[in-house]
Order: C-alpha cells, then structure tokens, then sequence
C-alpha cells in the first residue's frame, strides 16, 4: 500500500460527494498530504498528515476551518483505498469518494 502511495505522488481527478463532483489536486509525501481544490471548500482540502493500514488511509488535517461549510466535506479521518483500472479511489463511511489518477 505504501508503495501505491509513493507511485501516486501527486494526483489529480475529482472528488464526489452524493451527486456532486469537484476538481481537486492531491500530493502525497513521506505521510503529509497537500491539496487543492477548483471550489472553495468543496471538498476542503489542505494539508496535514496520513498513516496506511493496509487498505486504509487515515488522514489527520492540521488547518484551521471556519464553520460557515459543511466540515463533512474536510479530508479527514479514516477512507478506504481501492486500485481500479490504473485509478486509485478512496471512499469514506459516508459514501464521499476521491477518483485519482497520477499525472
């Protein structure tokens, strides 16, 4: 699994949460994550820390959000990490899902 995150440097495709998509840009490195997004907050993006455990990856943000958003939308806590068709695709208990591809 680690070995997948290292292929996956950096990242970029789209995030889904219910119907709606939105762009987003990920880097993974030495177990801190970086981000971006094309929306505001949509999903909130930063940066801090990940740990793998087999097939997932827990993410601990390090920023300061303000409360006027939905904070489900933060990169946070525990998602599962799947490899389909060259894309790595990450899911939380939710059902929100990152679709990446390295670039």
């Amino acid at each position: 699994m680690i070995c997948i995150l290292k292929l996956m440097e950096i990242i970029q495709d789209f995030f889904e949460s219910g119907e709606r998509p939105g762009e987003v840009s990920l880097s993974f490195i030495d177990g801190i994550y970086i981000g971006a997004t094309k929306f505001a907050k949509f999903p909130a993006i930063s940066e801090g820390n990940y740990v793998v455990n087999n097939y997932t990856i827990s993410f601990s943000n390090i920023c300061i959000w303000t409360a006027e958003f939905d904070w489900s939308l933060i990169l946070t806590g525990d998602w599962r990490f799947t490899l389909q068709d060259n894309e790595g695709i990450l899911t939380n208990k939710i059902g929100d899902r990152y679709v990446l591809d390295k670039n």
